[in-house]
């Protein structure tokens, strides 16, 4: 078993920079809420269809399966219809996706890595940093990209905001240089795709044109939807133009380089990382207060320690307690990079 100290991954070392005494619960004295038995999320069901895709493999039946080996561990009081209808969207969020992406930089484009590959690389000392790449690959006569994948239910834009700050990015690009130390890392090709189908238009109520109701769509859908309906295009000219040049609510692609001297100061952040984080022995509470309450499933049990209440009480009825080896680590970390942003 490996000392979990000497490992780093996002998830740990965003934990550690975010709140010192969520670390500590986590990390230190490792404590897991106790958690109702629950279906992959829409997130992990379609990093899931990617890895299948990639892989060559039956990537709707790969879906399928995951969905229904976990739908059939759980118990009948917590089914719900809404999952089924999760599974139908997240298969065909994906079909669009597949029947539209055909390369990520090039037609000539070459994968360096199976898909969903875990990558350990050492920092500084006996420290490493672990994680999984989606994809990885190498354009010729320019270098290798990281191919990243968030699905979120919010319009891409959002998540494209302060991309340049996204540490995740960063940690794994700079992994690349200690991959790949003969290549040119480039950085990373950034995808987000919104778990969400195009509405289709309907027609008003006298059945004489399509409703002007806004609604979320773009142009095949539109377009399709005039001629079922029996209309003319050229008396939508106007819709079908601005939907032909927006910029595209369902999916977003960004590239974001990594420089040198980028790689090279990711690379210093890592090292006093892991220098810093072994510390941490004593729980500081992030001053954030007001972010607590809607991201940290610990808060109730930071409030009983603050007002010197019965924690143990609380860590035996809501905590799970154990030692977590790198395989546990790994698997968090998989997790948590399938489902955020989301």
């Amino acid at each position: 078993m490996k000392n979990m100290n000497n490992t780093l991954s996002s998830s740990k070392i965003g934990t550690w920079k975010r709140c010192w005494r969520k670390y500590w619960y986590k990390y230190v004295r490792n404590l897991v809420p106790k958690r109702k038995p629950r279906l992959p999320s829409m997130g992990i069901l379609g990093h899931e269809g990617l890895r299948a895709y990639w892989k060559g493999e039956d990537w709707k039946e790969s879906v399928e399966e995951l969905f229904k080996n976990e739908f059939k561990s759980m118990p009948k009081a917590l089914w719900e219809e809404e999952y089924e209808d999760d599974l139908q969207l997240v298969i065909g969020v994906l079909e669009r996706y597949f029947d539209q992406i055909k390369c990520y930089r090039s037609e000539k484009e070459q994968d360096l890595v199976p898909p969903e590959t875990r990558f350990e690389v050492p920092i500084k000392f006996d420290t490493t940093l672990i994680g999984y790449l989606d994809k990885v690959i190498e354009v010729p006569g320019e270098g290798v990209w990281l191919i990243d994948h968030k699905f979120t239910s919010n319009d891409p834009e959002t998540k494209l905001e302060k991309m340049e700050l996204n540490e995740q990015l960063d940690y794994y690009t700079w992994a690349l240089t200690k991959l790949f130390p003969d290549k040119t890392v480039m950085g990373a090709v950034f995808n987000v795709v919104r778990l969400k189908l195009p509405a289709k238009p309907e027609p008003i109520k006298s059945g004489k044109r399509l409703s002007k109701a806004k609604i979320t769509t773009d142009y095949q859908t539109y377009y399709d939807a005039i001629l079922e309906y029996g209309f003319d295009p050229n008396d939508y000219q106007k819709m079908l133009l601005k939907l032909k040049h927006q910029k595209s609510p369902f999916f977003r692609r960004e590239w974001t380089d990594r420089d040198e001297f980028e790689l090279r100061e990711i690379g210093r952040e890592l090292e006093q990382l892991a220098v810093e984080i072994p510390k941490t022995t004593f729980p500081i509470r992030h001053r954030a207060a007001d972010r607590c309450s809607w991201d940290c499933e610990f808060e109730d049990l930071c409030l009983a320690e603050k007002k010197g209440g019965d924690a143990e009480a609380i860590i035996d009825e809501y905590f799970d307690v154990y030692e977590r080896d790198d395989s546990e680590e790994e698997e968090t970390e998989q997790n948590d990079y399938a489902n955020k942003p989301f």
